[in-house]
């Protein structure tokens, strides 16, 4: 994605295919702002400007401005510019408009990235406007799933235009909020008289999308918090040796990397809010940091002397435990980008996902091996992202090399590996001894990554022969 800068109106219209009428009945929205593609309505008085910008930033658009601005906005317009629009608000200010290019199969498509609000002359008393952290989540009991409120991922065919995703959102005032170009996928806002599920029964049956999903949502599991004290880590190797090994990306709750410094990091990202600084506030993925990197290792493991993983925390859980396939996906994407060679993924749902699956799927086909926790209730179904194809379902071992009689098992669970292990820093409460098959799965990508760097011709596409070389409790 390219940002650009603009200070004047510009208008963008996709123009293609017909298409087919979604058959809502929309009635006005209740919603004070609503945006639409490039157009904008706004229906507010004597709003101050800070809670006017939280609605536009509720569209995923970053805002800085003046703190100090006291201004109120009231105004009444349906369907204008986006860029007239807001402009005609915000006078006598100073302002800019940043835009940003997301690029698709048919061309590259301007979304407002950015709107910076200040006093004339006074640009550097602008703030950035903080958002929630917290997804929203919504829960449809008929198809017992959670989903991000208001949120909806679509694919369309092959080679269709996107003037078709624009008459469709017109007709349900949606608008576009992120895109993956490579992967063709659209993240959707829709307003709040839409609901979700019916919107995606009958998208579809439109004959340009390829698939749709609500934006689905998955907890973190909780691990076992057994008796027993936390461990100190081993003692820190030099970065020559940590850096020839294979890294690995934590998809987790963060790191709390001032703390425990002597987890090697070649990089982090909170793709919850990607310009915050990395955190952890759950514990969980400081945790699983120890485990993929080698510097604590499970009960009833050895091999203290090899040189630790450098691993590249993701944080992709907000800080009530919840996360999204399109944050899995900006997770991904960093990941890739990190050159890491394998992602451990130490969480799970009963919920499937068409397009979670496609996701690892990509991570798969460029090279990573992505290991997951199969869950820690023994009911035998299946748990994803471990039961994809792609992914290397993780049951969990006691130290002695028995199954853990809450480990979950099945056809889609490829490896058991010890899941057991005394932990320094704890999950939402005190450090100690922990059990679930989050550490087994944080371990096996561990195991992965040690035999990868063993031999460095050697790639995870054959991930079969790398999985026979792994034992129980090696």
């Amino acid at each position: 994605m390219v940002p650009f800068l603009t200070t004047h109106p510009r208008i963008y219209r996709a123009v293609g295919m017909a298409i087919a009428c979604l058959c809502f009945t929309i009635a006005l929205s209740a919603d004070p702002v609503v945006i639409t593609n490039d157009k904008i309505s706004v229906h507010v008085a004597h709003m101050p400007l800070r809670e006017f910008l939280g609605h536009i930033a509720q569209y995923g658009i970053e805002v800085r401005f003046d703190p100090s601005i006291n201004q109120t906005v009231t105004s009444h317009f349906i369907n204008r510019d986006i860029q007239t629009g807001l402009a005609s608000l915000f006078k006598p200010l100073s302002y800019v408009f940043i835009w940003k290019r997301l690029n698709t199969d048919t061309g590259s498509l301007p979304v407002l990235s950015e709107i910076q609000i200040y006093k004339p002359g006074n640009k550097a008393a602008m703030k950035r406007l903080k958002q929630r952290r917290n997804l929203r989540i919504a829960h449809d009991p008929e198809g017992a799933y959670d989903y991000v409120s208001n949120e909806v991922i679509i694919r369309l065919k092959k080679g269709t235009d996107l003037g078709a995703l624009h008459r469709l959102l017109a007709g349900v005032n949606g608008t576009i909020v992120d895109s993956h170009g490579i992967m063709g996928i659209y993240r959707i806002r829709l307003p709040d008289d839409i609901a979700v599920p019916a919107f995606v029964r009958r998208a579809e049956t439109l004959p340009v999308i390829s698939s749709v999903e609500p934006n689905f949502a998955y907890p973190i599991g909780r691990p076992a918090h057994l008796l027993g004290f936390g461990h100190k880590p081993s003692g820190a190797p030099s970065d020559r040796d940590v850096l020839k090994n294979a890294p690995i990306a934590v998809l987790d709750t963060g790191i709390d990397s001032t703390g425990h410094p002597s987890i090697h990091l070649i990089g982090s990202l909170d793709a919850v809010d990607p310009l915050s600084p990395m955190s952890d506030p759950l514990g969980h993925g400081t945790q699983m940091a120890y485990i993929a990197s080698g510097l604590i290792r499970p009960d009833g493991t050895t091999g203290n002397n090899e040189a630790p993983i450098p691993v590249a925390p993701i944080r992709i859980f907000d800080d009530n435990g919840y996360t999204s396939n399109d944050t899995i996906l900006r997770a991904t994407d960093y990941a890739i980008a990190q050159g890491a060679a394998v992602m451990s993924l130490s969480w799970g749902s009963k919920t499937k996902s068409g397009f979670l699956e496609a996701i690892l799927d990509y991570a798969a086909a460029k090279g990573i091996a992505v290991v997951a926790s199969a869950g820690n209730e023994p009911t035998g179904e299946p748990v994803y992202p471990a039961a994809y194809s792609s992914v290397i379902g993780i049951g969990a071992l006691t130290p002695d090399g028995n199954a853990w009689e809450r480990s979950n098992y099945g056809d889609f669970v490829v490896v058991y590996a010890p899941g057991f292990a005394s932990l320094p820093v704890g999950f939402k409460g005190d450090p100690g001894r922990y059990a679930g098959t989050s550490i087994a799965a944080a371990y096996t990508a561990n195991r992965i990554s040690h035999l990868l760097s063993l031999m460095p011709g050697r790639t995870s596409d054959n991930i079969d022969a790398l999985l026979k070389e792994l034992r129980p409790a090696d």
